[in-house]
Protein backbone atom coordinates (compact mmCIF):
# COMPACT_ATOMS: atom_id res chain seq x y z
CA UNK A 1 0.00 0.00 0.00
CA UNK A 2 1.45 3.70 -1.12
CA UNK A 3 0.30 7.09 -0.60
CA UNK A 4 1.66 10.17 -2.10
CA UNK A 5 1.95 12.81 0.43
CA UNK A 6 2.50 15.30 -2.28
CA UNK A 7 -0.57 14.47 -4.24
CA UNK A 8 -2.85 14.40 -0.98
CA UNK A 9 -1.63 18.02 -0.30
CA UNK A 10 -2.46 19.22 -3.65
CA UNK A 11 0.91 18.89 -5.26
CA UNK A 12 2.85 21.44 -3.05
CA UNK A 13 6.13 20.31 -2.11
CA UNK A 14 6.75 22.12 0.67
CA UNK A 15 4.79 21.25 4.13
CA UNK A 16 4.74 23.37 6.49
CA UNK A 17 2.60 23.57 10.01
CA UNK A 18 0.32 22.27 12.44
CA UNK A 19 -2.66 23.46 10.04
CA UNK A 20 -0.93 20.91 6.65
CA UNK A 21 -0.70 18.12 9.38
CA UNK A 22 -3.46 18.22 10.77
CA UNK A 23 -5.00 18.35 7.06
CA UNK A 24 -2.92 15.74 5.73
CA UNK A 25 -3.77 13.47 8.60
CA UNK A 26 -7.87 14.40 8.04
CA UNK A 27 -7.50 13.18 4.47
CA UNK A 28 -5.31 9.77 5.53
CA UNK A 29 -8.03 8.88 7.85
CA UNK A 30 -10.39 9.71 5.36
CA UNK A 31 -8.97 7.86 2.16
CA UNK A 32 -7.03 4.89 3.58
CA UNK A 33 -9.05 1.24 3.86
CA UNK A 34 -7.81 -1.01 6.39
CA UNK A 35 -6.10 -4.48 4.73
CA UNK A 36 -7.07 -7.30 5.15
CA UNK A 37 -3.79 -8.76 6.24
CA UNK A 38 -1.15 -6.83 8.11
CA UNK A 39 0.95 -4.92 5.88
CA UNK A 40 3.59 -1.77 5.51
CA UNK A 41 1.76 1.89 4.27
CA UNK A 42 4.54 3.79 2.77
CA UNK A 43 3.82 7.51 3.08
CA UNK A 44 5.92 8.11 0.27
CA UNK A 45 7.63 11.52 -0.05
CA UNK A 46 8.79 11.80 -3.68
CA UNK A 47 8.57 15.38 -4.60
CA UNK A 48 8.04 16.93 -1.24
CA UNK A 49 11.67 19.11 -0.62
CA UNK A 50 10.18 20.34 3.16
CA UNK A 51 8.29 18.67 5.55
CA UNK A 52 8.57 20.77 8.86
CA UNK A 53 8.89 19.07 11.99
CA UNK A 54 5.12 20.68 13.56
CA UNK A 55 3.52 19.01 10.26
CA UNK A 56 5.78 15.43 10.66
CA UNK A 57 4.27 15.43 14.02
CA UNK A 58 0.78 16.55 13.25
CA UNK A 59 0.64 14.44 10.17
CA UNK A 60 2.45 11.29 9.03
CA UNK A 61 3.19 10.57 13.03
CA UNK A 62 -0.08 11.30 14.45
CA UNK A 63 -1.79 9.31 11.82
CA UNK A 64 0.59 6.35 12.85
CA UNK A 65 -0.07 6.95 16.47
CA UNK A 66 -3.66 6.61 15.80
CA UNK A 67 -3.87 2.93 13.56
CA UNK A 68 -1.60 1.62 15.68
CA UNK A 69 -3.65 2.24 18.82
CA UNK A 70 -6.73 1.18 17.26
CA UNK A 71 -5.05 -2.01 17.02
CA UNK A 72 -5.21 -1.56 12.62
CA UNK A 73 -2.95 -3.77 10.35
CA UNK A 74 -1.19 -1.13 8.82
CA UNK A 75 2.29 -0.40 9.26
CA UNK A 76 3.14 3.04 8.10
CA UNK A 77 6.62 3.32 6.71
CA UNK A 78 8.54 6.70 5.33
CA UNK A 79 9.58 6.06 1.71
CA UNK A 80 11.46 8.66 -0.37
CA UNK A 81 12.00 11.27 2.36
CA UNK A 82 15.00 13.44 1.32
CA UNK A 83 18.11 14.75 3.89
CA UNK A 84 16.34 17.75 4.94
CA UNK A 85 12.75 15.93 6.07
CA UNK A 86 15.02 13.51 7.71
CA UNK A 87 17.06 15.52 9.75
CA UNK A 88 13.68 17.24 11.40
CA UNK A 89 12.04 13.61 11.30
CA UNK A 90 15.32 12.45 13.25
CA UNK A 91 14.93 15.57 15.85
CA UNK A 92 11.43 15.19 16.45
CA UNK A 93 11.45 11.03 17.00
CA UNK A 94 14.69 11.41 19.21
CA UNK A 95 13.08 14.43 21.71
CA UNK A 96 10.02 12.04 22.00
CA UNK A 97 12.45 8.40 22.34
CA UNK A 98 10.51 7.03 19.36
CA UNK A 99 11.45 5.94 15.69
CA UNK A 100 10.14 4.89 12.80
CA UNK A 101 11.37 3.09 9.55
CA UNK A 102 12.18 4.76 6.78
CA UNK A 103 13.52 3.69 3.42
CA UNK A 104 13.96 4.95 -0.70
CA UNK A 105 11.20 3.14 -3.02
CA UNK A 106 11.17 2.67 -7.02
CA UNK A 107 8.11 3.15 -8.71
CA UNK A 108 8.32 -0.83 -8.84
CA UNK A 109 10.44 -3.05 -7.06
CA UNK A 110 11.78 -3.44 -3.68
CA UNK A 111 12.57 -1.02 -0.86
CA UNK A 112 15.74 -0.08 -0.32
CA UNK A 113 18.53 1.88 2.48
CA UNK A 114 15.74 0.52 4.79
CA UNK A 115 16.75 2.15 7.76
CA UNK A 116 15.35 3.15 11.54
CA UNK A 117 15.15 6.80 12.15
CA UNK A 118 14.87 8.28 15.42
CA UNK A 119 16.03 6.15 18.21
CA UNK A 120 14.81 2.93 21.11
CA UNK A 121 16.13 1.85 24.21
CA UNK A 122 18.43 -0.83 24.54
CA UNK A 123 16.38 -3.54 25.24
CA UNK A 124 13.81 -2.35 22.21
CA UNK A 125 16.54 -1.42 19.78
CA UNK A 126 18.26 -4.99 20.57
CA UNK A 127 14.48 -6.87 19.95
CA UNK A 128 13.92 -4.94 17.01
CA UNK A 129 17.54 -5.77 15.45
CA UNK A 130 16.83 -9.58 16.35
CA UNK A 131 13.82 -9.84 14.53
CA UNK A 132 14.91 -7.56 11.34
CA UNK A 133 18.12 -10.26 11.34
CA UNK A 134 15.30 -13.43 11.44
CA UNK A 135 12.35 -11.50 9.78
CA UNK A 136 10.21 -13.88 11.16
CA UNK A 137 10.43 -14.72 15.06
CA UNK A 138 8.20 -15.70 18.15
CA UNK A 139 9.14 -15.37 21.79
CA UNK A 140 10.78 -18.93 21.94
CA UNK A 141 12.93 -18.09 18.64
CA UNK A 142 13.92 -14.76 20.18
CA UNK A 143 15.12 -16.70 23.67
CA UNK A 144 17.41 -18.55 21.69
CA UNK A 145 18.72 -15.99 19.66
CA UNK A 146 19.95 -13.86 23.06
CA UNK A 147 21.07 -16.15 25.02
CA UNK A 148 23.25 -13.59 26.64
CA UNK A 149 19.77 -11.88 27.70
CA UNK A 150 18.18 -13.62 30.46
CA UNK A 151 15.19 -12.04 29.92
CA UNK A 152 11.81 -13.98 30.66
CA UNK A 153 8.94 -15.03 28.36
CA UNK A 154 7.06 -11.26 29.64
CA UNK A 155 9.96 -9.27 29.15
CA UNK A 156 10.49 -10.45 25.66
CA UNK A 157 6.30 -9.95 25.04
CA UNK A 158 6.68 -6.44 25.98
CA UNK A 159 9.40 -5.25 24.08
CA UNK A 160 8.13 -7.12 21.15
CA UNK A 161 4.63 -5.06 21.75
CA UNK A 162 5.77 -1.62 22.29
CA UNK A 163 7.42 -2.50 18.77
CA UNK A 164 4.08 -3.58 17.47
CA UNK A 165 2.43 -0.29 18.74
CA UNK A 166 5.57 1.68 17.25
CA UNK A 167 4.46 -0.11 13.65
CA UNK A 168 8.64 -1.36 13.84
CA UNK A 169 7.20 -4.98 13.37
CA UNK A 170 4.20 -6.64 12.16
CA UNK A 171 2.10 -9.28 14.34
CA UNK A 172 0.56 -12.11 13.47
CA UNK A 173 -1.93 -14.42 14.80
CA UNK A 174 -0.73 -18.41 14.59
CA UNK A 175 -3.32 -20.32 16.13
CA UNK A 176 -3.40 -19.77 19.88
CA UNK A 177 0.36 -17.94 19.84
CA UNK A 178 1.91 -14.66 17.99
CA UNK A 179 4.49 -14.26 14.93
CA UNK A 180 6.40 -11.21 14.83
CA UNK A 181 7.81 -10.25 11.05
CA UNK A 182 9.61 -7.23 9.84
CA UNK A 183 7.56 -5.38 7.76
CA UNK A 184 10.04 -4.74 4.87
CA UNK A 185 12.17 -6.75 2.50
CA UNK A 186 14.72 -5.49 0.87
Amino acid sequence: MRTKIKKLMSGSSVLAGSGDGRALLARLLAEVTEPANPEPMYLDFMGVEVATASFLRDGPLAYRQMVRARGSRIYPVIANAVEKILDDLQLLLTSRNDAILCCDLPATGRPSNVRLVGNLDEKQLLTFQLVEKLREVNVAGLQNEAPSDPAKPTAWNNRLSALVDKGLIMEFARGRSKVFRFPLEA
